[in-house]
């Protein structure tokens, strides 16, 4: 990967050899021994790949996003996916917390996602008291970003069919 980027970094045509100041990567464990590579490569341009290394911030951000939510014990768990909901499978709760109203989003967007059946009632119940096209429920999913987000988003939009399609259930 180094020499790759070195080619484009001596290149005539960019001419940026002198003019490096910095290169921004994820944070995957090859970008790191590419930067000291690299280092090694631009030791005449006394280029610093410690220096020169900027993380992406989003994948920073993702980063504390995830250990948030793992400290909050709400991740998801993508292993198997309810097929129907069940008002009882869902926790009791004496207080009502942010980890236990996205256990709850998470349980009910699983039960109508992983079932035709259940999608299909959902989309009707929205057909019934919306004049706007049915949407989906979103699912969390722990390696993409922003979703416990957008699932929330998604619920909080569609609460009242949610509360119709739970207090309805079979």
């Amino acid at each position: 990967m180094t020499d790759v980027l070195m080619t484009i970094i001596k290149n005539d045509y960019w001419n940026i050899s002198s003019d490096l100041l910095a290169i921004t990567t994820d944070n995957a464990a090859n970008n790191l021994t590419m930067m000291q590579s690299l280092e090694q490569k631009l030791v005449l341009y006394r280029w610093n790949g410690k220096h020169g290394h900027i993380p992406c911030i989003a994948h920073v951000i993702q980063l504390v996003v995830q250990a948030l939510v793992k400290g909050l014990d709400i991740e998801p768990e993508n292993t198997e996916l309810a097929s129907c909901f069940d008002e009882n499978d869902v926790e009791i709760v004496t207080h009502i917390t942010f980890s236990s109203t996205l256990r709850k989003i998470r349980h009910i967007a699983n039960a109508i996602s992983t079932s035709p059946k259940q999608q299909q009632r959902f989309h009707d119940i929205q057909a019934t008291h919306s004049s706007v096209p049915p949407l989906n429920m979103i699912q969390d999913v722990r390696t993409w970003w922003s979703s416990i987000y957008e699932m929330a988003v998604r619920a909080l939009r569609l609460k009242d069919a949610v509360n119709h399609w739970v207090q309805n259930s079979e």
